[in-house]
């Protein structure tokens, strides 16, 4: 953590998230402070405004919105609008749930995530609560620990939000169904229907045929009525 901001520091920091060096990044601080509405410039703009956060998270608003000539209003909409309110919850549920956060360029490991902005996503679109369901059926399921991508992730919030009643009544056998399921056969198997339909709506249907075979026709529609250990594995 430096105790001193500077335009340097900043447009590093910008650099390294756009996977470039401060040399290849081609937008000068200055055009960051002007009036310029291009795309490239307002995006890498915003971009900047959160490295701020994250070289010194106690600085005020007013204070960020100096260093880019922006008033404070400006400063909380870039703020929002890129994430950086949900990410320190991100972080935190993940660190409660034995998940490492790894840099975006790097290949995840087994129990080690990436998408970080995916999982700000579904905070911002389903809340903080929701999100905790979707990391724990991952998470407290062996099985699942290698698969943790942008594509599993929606597909569990997408599962969690049709079967809340199976969820909350059976827990157990919920989980249990999620820990045989074989998704990465599944994700693998999805991909035979790329440029077809969304990759998502492949997987997610998949995975609700598999929840149908578990629980019972018209799964997320009612609560299901089996008693635990009456799960069905075909």
């Amino acid at each position: 953590m430096v105790k001193l901001v500077t335009a340097r520091h900043v447009i590093d920091l910008v650099a390294r998230m756009h996977g470039c060096t401060y040399a290849m990044h081609g937008c000068t601080y200055a055009e960051m402070r002007g009036p310029s509405r291009q795309y490239s410039i307002v995006a890498t703009r915003d971009a900047a405004m959160c490295a701020v956060m994250v070289l010194k998270p106690s600085l005020p608003r007013g204070q960020i919105g100096l260093l880019f000539n922006r008033d404070p209003s400006t400063v909380q909409h870039a703020l929002r609008k890129r994430g950086c309110f949900d990410r320190p919850r991100v972080q935190a549920l993940c660190d409660e749930l034995g998940i490492k956060i790894v840099d975006r360029h790097r290949y995840p490991e087994p129990g080690e995530a990436r998408a970080v902005e995916t999982l700000a996503r579904i905070i911002r679109r389903h809340g903080e609560g929701h999100l905790r369901l979707v990391l724990s059926t991952l998470t407290e399921t062996d099985n699942n620990k290698g698969q943790l991508d942008e594509v599993l992730f929606w597909a569990a919030s997408d599962m969690v939000r049709a079967c809340p009643e199976i969820l909350e009544r059976h827990a157990g056998d919920w989980l249990t169904m999620w820990d045989v399921c074989p998704l990465g056969e599944l994700q693998f198997i999805a991909q035979d229907l790329r440029g077809v339909v969304p990759l998502i709506f492949a997987f997610v249907g998949m995975l609700y045929e598999r929840v149908v075979k578990a629980f019972g026709p018209r799964a997320s529609s009612r609560i299901c009525s089996m008693t635990a250990g009456e799960i069905r594995h075909e």
